[in-house]
């Protein structure tokens, strides 16, 4: 109690007093001064009062910012600020203004979250209404955003800051500061605001309050400005509905032409359709406690996780171990996308054609399920008798026995169920024990569609575990229903009996799934095997294809005990023995010979044998399997790999054995697809990709390099399995060998890069470039590229090329790819290289820097890499091939680098840049377009104005006059200039030459051009008293301007009485003004009957002035 007692009164504010008003707390601060909250000290009210620093104002503007405001406190609707007036003291500008209680709907979105669309639609129709009147007026916003709506206690919003709340400081706008994100493109790229600069600012303002920031909120300013022009449209929100979809792009239309208005805007679906969701949404909320729990129950709603989602199962359903599979004239309408689910989709390779899988396709049997991408074949086991009957499933015994007999092959296809679908698997035990030469030829009866046998194994692997099932749930497969062996008739030479004989092979025929790969492994006739053939073969061709080649003599193979009578098959193999000749097996015991001979090199492949033995092995080798390629299939069955990769491991191996047993590696892999995915699979690739670092001998690299290039260019599996065992930084490494000494090194390392790229793969190239980036391929190539175009070797091996059209791939990835290139030590070697280039070289590389420059975020890199000191010579060439190609990609370049920025126009300014602009502007070039902007831009930038100076450009931007679509930009260029240097620059331009230009673009402009020249000549005109007084005496130019008052647009009524205010006051007669153009009635007319209130103000005061005959 007793620190009450001892308070002071000493704490209560003393208060500042302004005329009427007492100045309270601050509510807000903004770019150009503070709000404070005030108190009318004569009848109570609350205000709202905005301190400006007459420091910041222009002296020449203040009173044209007062008159303004004595003009703005006429305009009265709902949804407005008031202006109440202004108080002027010795260092502020003092504006009193509507007090709005509740604050802004950006900071109601700081508290209680972002908007649903309902509500959002709900302010969006009232700030409409209010920028409806506000056009009508002939007054711009310029800062249309959340923080500038406010709402009061009633739910209801006001627009605030707007008229004079932007014009403080010409300057300042010219170099556009404050925030950018609700910017129009036009206003950035300095063509002026618009009433439709507004509708851009609504449009970001709507996806403000739904998300809570504007588009681009994540990027700092300069970005942002960046990606406003340059992109097509701003990111919208996801989960909108599809009418506001339609309003947000009617919004952002690039072109403020071609964007619609907000009366327009008020009559979308979008704000119509909020008047019929009335018992939703209130229209107008009855306070802001409701508008506050509406905006909390929707975030609450939208941020809750729903409790009773089903959770997705950790163990996905796994495939049926067991098929039934149907019958032909069962219903075929299943399903069996599933059956794939497990495929691992990374590693998968693009299926082979296969003519066995287009039959079982057509009769809609069921395909296999867990395809193998190219397996290995199964390991050799010891022969067993065959057991078809067998109930065990997981025997595999009988996929590995060697059946030397016919009479088996014909008993264990005596006991096979007719009914059995084409899909069964093959338990012939067929398959793997017999190595065939290649180069034995069949006899034409044994038909063409073999030839495609080992395609169909290759793609489709080994047999898979579901069909083994299959066979356990039909009861065996040794019987049908009936439990008789079915009769087969003997082949007779007609059509009908080879249909017969071909459904029998369909019943009875193998697997595309079993080991065929004795029979894969021989030389086919030319003249009968036929790629692509998939002509029904029929039953002895078929057969005897799989059998003929086992050398069986089936007439002694009675122990088995099986009478030929038994054999279903015994008179399709009447003329068996007629096929085999003396020829065929002396080529197959020489094929056995040599294959024994491989095996036994192989094993001398071992630490313990001495280097000479070795050596001379790997040679022995390399030679038998460049003479016979069919030979290396063996080494897969028979793991001969194994010894290879046994010996790689070994730690003391001296460096030319290693050498010689790479070699040998890659004479193997050399052309041979299956076997490469079975070496990458066995560990091949870490394996051998240790030898590739600098610490071993060149020969050694080379070998590792070669084998390295072969994994990258294959096939997609052996790519990504190199990837996976972090392969891309080898291939870097190899690039920063010393090019001299290790060209062909260097030459390997390239050419398996672009492999990598060119490869079709399901990975997409961006992804390989990031990988390469992080890998510092990008700072290794400029060197390589340096040194290889000062090789004729490398020239003729097209080498510089591939470097080039590789810079082309990366400079078209993403964002963090082209940042990367951007950096200093990666770009400026490049530019370097620019001068050694041929024409069609030096384009592509032009081309990379252009598309590089299209990311905002190297823009830095490149200024600080001197891009425009190398780039901006060779906009002078004027001869030679690709020279216009050279401009267009140098002046797209330049035009992404000046955009926004005046530094960096500064930077090509003094790189000299402007006289190769006038250039192309002077010669009506298709690149003026460009260059048009570049220079319209140079005179916003103070520094560069020196070097604009030196090339005539304030005549260079009268000149500019003339072009149509200029002709605002020039205007604005030269109002600017004006304002800072006025009596250089009012110098040339009150010559009689160029005040002409100045009149004939006013009476000239195109109507949708009129309403843009009309501010900046107005600049001119107030700033220059010469320019003002030479246009106000001109027999041309009042007419045309009395002409024009009958305008439909408000703003461009009240811009053109503002001239003829502003040369009335600058008049050497002015009465003699009024009275030549009768200025009095139609200034009468225009204050009594103009709908705009601003428009009337305006006139009225000009009436006063005139009857006074005193200067406004």
């Amino acid at each position: 109690m007793a620190e009450k007692k001892n308070r002071e009164p000493e704490e209560i504010k003393k208060s500042v007093i302004l005329g009427n008003y007492s100045l309270g707390v601050v509510i807000g601060k903004g770019g150009f001064g503070t709000v404070y909250q005030g108190l009318d000290i004569e009848d109570g009210d609350f205000v709202a009062i905005k301190q400006i620093n007459l420091a910041k104002i222009p002296k020449d503007q203040l009173q044209g910012i007062m008159n303004e405001i004595d003009l703005l406190k006429n305009l009265n609707h709902p949804n407005i600020v008031k202006y109440i007036k202004y108080v002027k003291t010795k260092d502020n500008l003092n504006i009193i203004l509507e007090y709005v209680e509740n604050g802004s709907l950006s900071s109601i979105i700081k508290k209680f979250g972002k908007f649903p669309e309902s509500l959002v639609c709900v302010y969006i129709r009232q700030v409409l209404d209010g920028l409806v009147y506000l056009h009508e007026q002939g007054v711009v916003h310029r800062d249309i955003k959340g923080a500038n709506i406010l709402t009061t206690k009633e739910g209801k919003i006001k627009l605030a800051d707007f008229g004079v709340a932007t014009k403080f400081d010409d300057k300042a706008a010219a170099s556009v500061v404050g925030t950018p994100y609700w910017m129009a493109p036009e206003i950035i790229e300095l063509n002026g605001a618009t009433t439709k600069s507004d509708i851009w600012s609504v449009g970001c303002t709507v996806i403000e309050l739904l998300t809570g920031a504007p588009p681009y909120y994540d990027l700092g300013q300069m970005p942002a400005l960046f990606r406003i022009v340059q992109d097509d449209c701003p990111p919208l929100p996801e989960g909108i509905s599809p009418a506001l979809k339609d309003w947000l792009m009617q919004c952002f239309q690039k072109d403020p032409n071609l964007r619609i208005s907000a009366q327009k805007l008020l009559k979308h679906k979008w704000i119509l359709a909020s008047h019929k969701k009335k018992q939703e949404v209130q229209e107008t909320p009855a306070n802001i406690e409701d508008i506050a729990k509406n905006i909390q129950d929707y975030n609450e709603r939208i941020n809750k996780k729903p409790s009773h989602q089903r959770k997705p199962s950790l163990h996905p359903k796994s495939p049926k171990a067991k098929i039934n599979i149907p019958l032909p004239e069962e219903d075929d309408d299943n399903e069996w996308d599933d059956d794939f689910s497990n495929t691992p989709k990374s590693i998968k390779l693009p299926d082979k054609k296969s003519p066995l899988g287009k039959k079982i396709a057509h009769n809609k049997s069921p395909p296999q399920q867990h395809k193998q991408p190219s397996a290995p074949p199964p390991l050799k086991l010891a022969p067993k008798p065959p057991q078809p009957e067998t109930d065990d499933d997981d025997d595999w015994g009988d996929d590995f026995n060697t059946i030397s007999d016919l009479s088996k092959v014909a008993k264990s296809l005596k006991k096979t169920d007719f009914k059995t679908d084409e899909g069964d698997d093959d338990d012939d035990g067929f398959g793997d024990d017999f190595d065939i030469p290649t180069s034995i030829q069949l006899n034409p009866k044994f038909g063409s569609n073999i030839s495609n046998s080992r395609n169909n194994s290759n793609s489709n692997g080994n047999n898979n575990n579901n069909s083994i099932g299959s066979n356990k749930n039909n009861n065996s497969i040794g019987s049908n229903k009936s439990g008789k062996t079915p009769n087969i008739t003997s082949p007779q030479h007609n059509s009908q009996k080879d249909e017969k004989k071909a459904a029998i092979v369909d019943q009875w025929g193998e697997n595309v799934d079993e080991d065929w790969g004795d029979v894969a492994t021989m030389h086919f006739d030319p003249k009968v095997v036929r790629k692509g053939s998939v002509n029904k073969p029929d039953l002895s061709m078929r057969l005897k294809s799989k059998v003929s080649v086992f050398s069986v003599d089936t007439h002694t193979s009675g122990s088995m005990g099986d009478d030929e009578d038994d054999d279903p098959f015994s008179d399709d193999f009447d003329d068996f023995d007629e096929d085999f000749d003396l020829d065929k097996n002396l080529m197959k015991d020489n094929y056995a010979r040599m294959s024994e001979e491989i095996f036994k090199l192989l094993n001398l492949l071992t630490p313990e044998q001495t280097e000479d033995v070795i050596n001379s092995a790997c040679e022995q080798l390399i030679t038998m399997f460049k003479e016979n390629a069919e030979q290396k299939t063996l080494l897969i069955r028979r793991h001969g790999v194994i010894p290879i990769m046994e010996m790689l491991e070994v730690s003391n191996i001296r460096p030319h054995v290693l050498s010689s047993i790479l070699r040998v590696v890659n004479q193997i892999i050399d052309a041979n697809m299956e076997i490469q995915e079975n070496l990458c699979l066995v560990g091949g690739i870490p394996a051998i990709m240790k030898f590739s670092g600098p610490e071993y001998p060149a020969t050694v690299r080379l070998e590792t390099a070669s084998f390295i290039s072969k994994m990258c260019s294959t096939s997609t599996l052996t790519l990504q399995m190199f990837i996976a065992c972090k392969g891309l930084p080898i291939l870097v490494d190899f690039l920063l060998s010393p090019y001299n000494e290790s060209k062909r090194l260097v030459w390997m390392a390239i050419d398996a890069i672009v492999n990598v790229f060119e490869l079709q793969s399901p990975t997409p190239k961006n992804d390989f470039c990031r990988l390469f980036a992080k890998c510092g391929l990008l700072k290794t190539l400029p060197i390589v590229l340096r040194d290889s175009i000062a090789d004729q070797d490398a020239i003729q091996l097209s080498y510089p090329d591939k470097i080039i059209n590789l810079f082309i791939l990366f400079s078209s990835a993403d964002s963090v790819v082209r940042k990367s290139m951007s950096s200093v030590e990666v770009i400026r070697p490049i530019l370097d290289t620019l001068s050694q280039l041929s024409s069609e070289q030096l384009v592509k590389v032009l081309k990379s820097v252009k598309q590089i420059s299209m990311d905002h975020n190297t823009l830095a890199n490149l200024q600080n890499a001197g891009a425009t000191r190398v780039l901006v010579p060779f906009l002078g060439r004027r001869t030679g091939s690709h020279c216009a190609e050279i401009h267009n990609q140098v002046l797209n370049t330049m035009y992404n680098f000046c955009r926004i920025d005046p530094e960096r126009q500064y930077q090509a300014a003094l790189d000299g840049i402007i006289p190769h602009l006038q250039f192309f502007i002077n010669t009506h070039s298709p690149l003026n377009q460009f260059a048009l902007p570049i220079v319209c831009d140079l005179a916003h930038s103070k520094k560069a104005r020196p070097e604009l100076w030196k090339h005539d450009g304030v005549s260079f931007y009268l000149g500019l006059l003339q072009e149509r679509y200029w002709q605002v930009n020039a205007l604005d260029s030269l109002a600017v200039w004006v304002n800072d240097e006025t009596f250089k620059v009012e110098k040339i331009i009150s010559t009689p030459e160029n005040i002409k230009k100045l009149i004939w673009v006013f009476v000239n402009v195109e109507s949708q051009s009129f309403a843009g020249i009309l501010e900046p000549l107005l600049k001119i005109i107030t700033t220059s008293i010469p320019v003002n007084i030479l246009l106000g005496t001109h027999n041309e130019f009042i007419p045309k301007l009395i002409e024009r008052l009958g305008h439909s647009n408000p703003l461009v009524r009240l811009n053109l009485l503002k001239i003829i205010s502003s040369i009335y006051e600058c008049h050497p007669n002015a009465k003699k003004l009024i009275q030549d153009f009768k200025l009095y009635p139609i200034i009468q007319r225009i204050a009594d009957t103009d709908k705009s209130v601003l428009v009337m103000k305006m006139a009225s005061k000009l009436l006063e002035a005139f009857n006074t005959n005193s200067v406004i």
